[in-house]
């Protein structure tokens, strides 16, 4: 966290510069100290300890995916052995660089298409300070590849270009098989980008929500024996902890940005900033938040539709049509900073994730 946090922060602040037009490619230079200071990591997060184990396998032994079996490999993903295969030529370090960048690249253009200069700094913020995102994407590498793999198609699935997002979901869940719960946004790229059918969808949405966080329990006990009987996916409920999400002032305000995507999406009359199936693909992902608390790989499901967050929620609450008094608008903004501030604390001192993730470990850490 020593290293992360002002890292993080001097991104936000060279957006904010670039934004007011105080420097050139502002945005650009946060994201490659940030890139570069992820690329120099080492030995850090839950999973690393793993992935470099598999890694020095194909490494030392000829393994092949028509070998793998002998190994110890027979339940992992074929397209993460086949990375591990391609790469194995080169250090376990480039093969984390060259996931790094590639995962900058995705989310530095998606925020440069779809924000405005002006909500640039905010969606940034979005993407550091949420620990589900950058934060715990330097761990959880596998899918967090097959996520930003999904993002990246979002140019296409607007255009209701299938085929090629059908493709990229196919082969992100070689690599973790969770990316397959994707599928529904082929679906929504199909969608207008107006009509009443918005109306029917929200009007849906908040009585499945309604169901889902009064049956949590018994949702998540279904989740449970799905998880604890597939074998595939039993390996990755692994940091679950046995605390249902209690309904307090934290998940309320949470659910600020998810009210004023429903107000965004029901009401036709307001001037439209950002696609509406953008802001339904983030919608998605505010159906699992019930169960997200009650078991760590449910809560994952949900980050391949809550990462479009990183570009609507900015737009969502400088909206002055959903919200149009200022001082509403400014609470709700800094209720949802302060939010975001508060879990980004408690995620490094979790006694879940504190060990892996609070001191910050590079490869000039393992030459001292």
């Amino acid at each position: 966290m020593d290293v992360l946090l002002p890292i993080s922060l001097l991104a936000v602040l060279l957006t904010l510069f670039e934004s007011k037009g105080w420097m050139r490619n502002g945005m650009a230079w946060g994201f490659i100290i940030v890139t570069i200071v992820a690329s120099l990591r080492c030995d850090y997060g839950n999973d690393w300890p793993a992935y470099e184990a598999m890694f020095e396998l194909f490494s030392k032994y000829n393994v092949t995916l028509s070998n793998f079996d002998s190994f110890g490999l027979r339940d992992e993903e074929p397209g993460w052995l086949l990375l591990n295969m391609l790469f194995r030529n080169v250090s376990f370090q480039w093969f984390v660089v060259t996931l790094t960048i590639f995962n900058s690249v995705i989310y530095y253009m998606l925020i440069r298409t779809y924000v405005p200069l002006n909500l640039r700094p905010f969606a940034v913020f979005i993407y550091l300070f949420n620990s589900n995102f950058f934060v715990l994407g330097l761990s959880m590498m596998r899918q967090t590849l097959a996520i930003t793999m999904i993002a990246a198609t979002l140019p296409l699935i607007l255009r209701n270009r299938i085929l090629v997002p059908l493709l990229v979901i196919l082969a992100a869940s070689t690599i973790h098989m969770s990316a397959i719960v994707a599928l529904p946004i082929l679906l929504i790229g199909m969608l207008p980008e107006k009509g009443s059918i918005y109306r029917w969808i929200v009007a849906s949405f908040v009585v499945l929500f309604v169901v889902v966080s009064i049956s949590s329990k018994e949702v998540f006990a279904f989740f449970l024996n799905f998880i604890t009987e597939n074998e595939d996916m039993s390996r990755y409920a692994v940091y679950d902890d046995n605390s249902f999400v209690t309904y307090g002032l934290g998940y309320l305000i949470g659910l600020i940005p998810y009210i004023l995507g429903l107000i965004y999406l029901w009401q036709n009359s307001i001037h439209h900033t950002i696609d509406k199936k953008v802001v339904l693909l983030t919608m998605i992902g505010a159906l699992v938040i019930p169960l997200g608390s009650a078991a760590q790989m449910v809560g994952r499901v949900a980050y391949y539709f809550t990462v479009f967050s990183i570009v609507t929620f900015p737009q969502l609450f400088y909206n002055k049509e959903i919200v149009k008094n200022n001082v509403f608008r400014g609470a709700f903004i800094a209720l949802f900073v302060f939010i975001m501030l508060y879990t980004y604390y408690g995620f490094f001192h979790s006694p879940i994730w504190r060990d892996a993730y609070l001191e910050y470990k590079t490869i000039f850490s393992s030459m001292s």
